[in-house]
């Protein structure tokens, strides 16, 4: 007895089943009356794959990839000129921008403006003053300071863990992920405010030419200053440019310089770019844009104190 399996070839089809295949396309007609041709390909059969072929000697080479560390943007011109959209001359601006805009925002969060009489409450103080520095060779480097200073009638506290803040390989922001409308642009700017001084002091003031190794190791030595609650703290940064690598140091002061109070105040200073030692254009922007800044900023007390004697 023939127990294999049956096929289409193995039994006599009848008239209908005939004209039924006659009537397929005729790959599939073709399929049914040769088995050969309608079996599965073996799927154990490895498949052949091209490969690209060697690159050639001629090939030409490409630009050699460099790395970075992303902190490393807070001191670094072009970095800092492509974040904040503002060119090294206008750094000032920025500044008083973004200190007022902090000081605005925090407003906002503790005490709105319901009414008139909140304009005692929401009190924004600005200082700018310009200094100069005179070493012994003759060498002079002129510094411009801009102070903003805010009310806290409540005594409501500030800032939180300094550390943090001033953490160059985090990211600590109030404003992070947060969607509602607030004037700052960038929710880590005193750590921002620390780089641009450290820029503009490595990248574009060194009238003393420095030896490469002198240059590796130079320092931006002034500080970001805190006021508040009674107590006053310096904020300083150091670079290691070599292993490309940034922190900062903070020092409580025994004793403030200046007591305001249960106000808030932050101190930034900026090196003034040799090249504008002449030209003091910027110094008409920069209180151009105070006064239109407080356009539109309702209920809030705005005040100016600016010291021009060290500009020549």
């Amino acid at each position: 007895m023939d127990n294999s399996k049956p096929s289409i070839n193995n039994f006599k089809a009848s008239d209908g089943l005939k004209e039924l295949i006659s009537s397929l396309p005729p790959g599939i007609a073709e399929n049914l009356q040769n088995p050969a041709l309608g079996r599965h390909v073996d799927k154990t059969r490895k498949i052949a794959k091209k490969l690209d072929p060697p690159p050639s000697s001629k090939t030409p080479k490409g630009p050699v990839a460099t790395s970075t560390k992303q902190s490393m943007g807070y001191v670094t011109v072009a970095n800092i000129e492509s974040e904040t959209s503002y060119q090294r001359v206008d750094w000032p601006i920025f500044v008083l921008k973004e200190l007022q805009d902090n000081a605005y925002d925090w407003f906002n969060a503790f005490y709105p403006a319901t009414t008139i009489a909140d304009k005692d409450k929401r009190k924004i103080a600005v200082r700018i003053w310009i200094t100069t520095e005179k070493e012994e060779q003759g060498y002079s480097l002129k510094f411009v300071h801009i102070a903003v200073r805010n009310s806290n009638v409540n005594k409501y506290p500030v800032f939180g863990d300094l550390k943090e803040i001033f953490d160059f390989t985090m990211w600590q922001s109030t404003k992070r992920y947060q969607h509602g409308m607030t004037c700052g642009s960038l929710g880590d700017f005193l750590k921002r405010g620390l780089g641009m001084g450290y820029a503009l002091f490595y990248e574009c003031n060194n009238p003393k030419q420095l030896k490469n190794e002198e240059v590796q190791e130079a320092q931006w030595t002034e500080p970001i200053i805190l006021r508040f609650s009674g107590y006053e703290y310096k904020a300083f940064i150091n670079v290691d440019r070599p292993v490309q690598t940034i922190w900062s140091e903070i020092e409580r002061q025994e004793k403030p310089t200046a007591d305001i109070g249960s106000d808030t105040e932050v101190e930034v200073t900026l090196p003034i770019l040799v090249d504008h030692y002449s030209d003091w254009s910027w110094v008409h922007r920069l209180k151009q844009y105070y006064k239109n800044y407080k356009i539109g900023k309702t209920r809030t007390a705005f005040s100016l104190d600016f010291k021009e004697e060290e500009m020549n």
